[in-house]
């Protein structure tokens, strides 16, 4: 190393790190959120949990496993970025709730608004809990 160059960390500098985002990056967190829901609908659909349990809870259940598959897709989004963590989280939301959505054209035979509203809603609220999540980190 030459003298008078500062060294770099692993992880390098602020800039470094809000420009190493790509559509990729984006686009593989909402892969990663799609996939609990397609793990759950994989449960759904192989599991007697209607038997067990009434509609109500299944769906309730089914919005919390959306909520949850966002939160993991934008906190692992979130490990490179350093700012604008509430919009990087919203767009990842977005994201995910298109891949969910065209995944859902493909494989359902009708067209429900109040139910791409509510993974819209349940995706949204994943991203807005992640970006609550990592205020923290932003504080210190």
């Amino acid at each position: 190393m030459e003298e008078g160059t500062p060294e770099k960390g692993i992880s390098g500098t602020e800039e470094e790190k809000q420009s190493n985002l790509t559509t990729f990056d984006y686009f593989a967190a909402g892969i990663i959120s799609n996939f609990f829901v397609w793990l759950w609908n994989s449960v759904l659909v192989y599991l007697p949990l209607l038997s067990i349990l009434d509609s109500y809870s299944v769906t309730v259940l089914s919005y919390m496993i959306y909520t949850l598959g966002s939160v993991v897709g934008c906190n692992l989004l979130l490990l490179k970025v350093s700012r604008n963590i509430s919009k990087t989280c919203l767009i990842s939301a977005l994201i995910s709730w298109g891949i969910s959505i065209s995944l859902l054209f493909k494989f359902a035979t009708e067209f429900h608004i109040g139910l791409t509203i509510s993974i819209l809603f349940c995706f949204l609220m994943g991203g807005l809990i992640a970006s609550y999540l990592n205020l923290n980190r932003l504080r210190r």
